[in-house]
């Protein structure tokens, strides 16, 4: 760890963001898990390190990290956090749900911690979101976004897609594909869903994994 048992005890806690040395606040909330301590926001420990993780895209230690504390009567803070990354591991490791259902589950369960939850960890629900966004885009940002795309990423209109892409450095998706002609739609969400397939670690994994 790169956090000394000194700063673990003075750093100001919860953190006001996830965008900055997200490993660090990961690894300080392993460490606050088995060190003991009355500092304030030591209730939130396992909220801030599944939210941490669910930024940085970690869903099998976020899914690892909710079945050691499923069991150990969590607050309703960490189950509204688990609602929403149960929903991106699925997404993730393939799932017979629609990529519809997964959407709405992500997204209306960030909208409801937005408003629910304790600042700063009310403010990790925007960040959480733009990191999935981006996550997804970084695959085939020259994609001109379908319907269900943005049903994915939770975008109201192409305006709103473009707009993010811009802000983080993405070619913008109204535009065409290389050959300048529009990609399929149907073309274009089977690279979505690959994608989100690619990203389990291995097929053996998923057959042997048991759902949470």
């Amino acid at each position: 760890y790169n956090i000394t048992v000194i700063q673990y005890f003075t750093m100001v806690w919860p953190p006001e963001t996830l965008t900055i040395q997200t490993q660090e606040i990961i690894n300080e909330c392993e460490l606050m898990e088995v060190l003991p301590s009355t500092a304030e926001g030591k209730e939130h420990v396992q909220v801030v390190e599944l939210a941490a993780l669910l930024f940085a895209g970690e869903y099998v230690h976020a899914r690892h990290m909710w079945r050691r504390w499923k069991d150990c009567n969590p607050s309703s803070l960490l189950r509204d956090w688990w609602s929403v990354g149960a929903a991106m591991a699925a997404l993730s490791f393939g799932s017979e749900k629609s990529i519809a259902d997964h959407a709405t589950a992500i997204w209306k369960g960030l909208e409801h911690i937005g408003a629910n939850h304790p600042a700063p960890i009310s403010g990790y629900a925007i960040e959480v979101g733009n990191a999935f966004r981006q996550r997804i885009l970084e695959q085939s940002p020259k994609l001109p976004p379908p319907q269900p795309y943005w049903t994915l990423l939770n975008f109201a209109s192409t305006a709103d897609c473009e707009q993010f892409c811009q802000q983080h450095g993405f070619r913008s998706p109204a535009a065409t594909s290389s050959n300048g002609l529009l990609l399929d739609p149907k073309t274009s969400l089977t690279k979505v869903v690959a994608f989100l397939e690619s990203k389990h670690p291995s097929n053996d994994t998923k057959k042997s994994s048991t759902r949470a």
